[in-house]
């Protein structure tokens, strides 16, 4: 039979807090300031932690589950006042001198061990659903904001609000034909016809800002097509758009650079091809040869 004891009050440091003890685990009454404090430094190492459900090498073993398994639940229900934050978990570190070579802060880390059949697994995922009808102004699944300041890069590094990283030499095989391997997919299920204006990826730069590239691929390896647009169903209406005044619509390596050919011939060969443009809304076309001469 499972013991359920209520001490009231218990105090220490001058601090009266209200513990239950019972079947359903540790219950810990209303407190002015923090529920748990941890004031103190705890083991270092990869198994040491302030607080710990299992360690980093020993899980806690649940073996064969029939539901649902979570490890942390925060869940807080607020109307907040202008210019406040509901931030139900805060991962914050503060860098207090110089780290060695090689060190690495991580604020919130997800890591996921697959080595058995999954449906899926995600080492971090943000849900945000939006019901009746509200006024709002930004809403994001996963957000990133980082300030930059003077710092001098490493001749390698990168600065970037979002990183994405994939490694590995095996191969990986498919069942069917549309599995894809990307650094960023975006899954784009919304079918109604907005009256704002909707796109896959969007990059705003501001008036005043300066961005030297809105894409742009580093080549070192193999790269077979630097961009691949590709119409498997529905339809695709233009397939590159420029809106408002563009210096040039391209730009082209020095004549005689592939794929630019250093020629002086001026006269179509037979069987040339017509590819559509519009200026405007007017259509026009361009004519594409097999050959001059």
């Amino acid at each position: 039979m499972g013991m359920n004891l209520r001490y009231s009050p218990l105090e220490w440091d001058g601090v009266t807090k209200i513990f239950t003890f019972g079947d359903s685990g540790i219950t810990i009454g209303a407190s002015d300031t923090h529920q748990i404090s941890i004031t103190d430094l705890w083991g270092q190492g990869i198994t040491g932690a302030g607080i710990s459900i299992g360690d980093y090498s020993n899980p806690l073993a649940f073996g064969v589950s029939t539901g649902h398994v979570i490890g942390i639940v925060s869940h807080i229900g607020v109307d907040l006042g202008a210019g406040f934050n509901a931030i139900p978990i805060l991962g914050k570190v503060t860098t207090s001198g110089d780290a060695g070579a090689g060190a690495v802060a991580q604020c919130i880390m997800g890591q996921g061990v697959v080595a058995h059949d999954l449906s899926d697994m995600y080492a971090v995922r943000g849900s945000v659903s939006i019901s009746g009808a509200p006024e709002v102004n930004q809403v994001f699944g996963m957000f990133s904001t980082m300030t930059t300041t003077v710092c001098n890069m490493a001749a390698t590094g990168n600065i970037a609000a979002i990183a994405a990283e994939v490694s590995g030499t095996s191969d990986i095989t498919q069942t069917g034909s549309f599995a894809k391997v990307s650094g960023l997919y975006i899954s784009w299920k919304e079918s109604n016809a907005m009256t704002v204006d909707t796109c896959g990826i969007y990059i705003g730069n501001f008036a005043g800002m300066l961005l030297d590239s809105g894409f742009r691929i580093n080549h070192s390896g193999t790269t077979v097509n630097a961009f691949y647009s590709y119409l498997s169903g529905g339809a695709i209406t233009t397939g590159l758009r420029l809106d408002g005044a563009h210096t040039n619509a391209f730009a082209f390596p020095a004549e005689g650079t592939a794929p630019v050919s250093d020629t002086t011939n001026v006269v179509f060969n037979t069987d040339p091809v017509k590819i559509s443009i519009l200026i405007g809304t007017t259509q026009y076309y361009l004519l594409a040869a097999k050959d001059f001469s």
